[in-house]
């Protein structure tokens, strides 16, 4: 793990990197109290290999490798997918709330707008609901 910690980060060669540490490798993937999924959690987000430059490494590890690979490869794929989603949602909401802004106060300081375009959606929702009864924009933003 060491050695991974020092090579994967920013690798994008890290499946021919990765070939001299089979033995380590195997060795840790015959042990059934060893999780290998935190270890290639860290190697496909630290890393810049595609995940199928992997493969030869894992073919030579084994099942239960190939499976903890494939997992934790879905997982990321998905939570990726998930944040993405969310932060398209925040986009869509903050554009709406300026729109709002625009036509209920007229103009809107710069700052306000990127502040807005900043904020979480938590955040974009407390301030729609305020939108509908503000007097002003600092009432929205208090």
């Amino acid at each position: 793990m060491l050695i991974l910690h020092k090579i994967a980060p920013g690798s994008a060669h890290l499946g021919d990197d990765m070939l001299e540490l089979v033995e380590d490798l195997r060795a840790m993937e015959a042990d059934p109290t060893v999780d290998l999924r935190p270890t290639f959690s860290y190697i496909l987000i630290v890393g810049d290999t595609p995940e199928q430059d992997l493969d030869p490494v894992i073919e030579q590890l084994g099942p239960r490798a190939k499976e903890a690979i494939m997992t934790t490869a879905e997982r990321l794929r998905a939570e990726g997918e998930a944040r993405g989603e969310a932060r398209g949602e925040a986009r869509g909401r903050a554009e709406i709330l300026v729109e709002l802004l625009i036509e209920k106060f007229g103009t809107v300081p710069a700052e306000l707008s990127a502040r807005v375009r900043a904020a979480d959606l938590d955040r974009l929702r407390l301030w729609a609901r305020r939108v509908l009864t503000a007097d002003t924009l600092e009432e929205v933003f208090a």
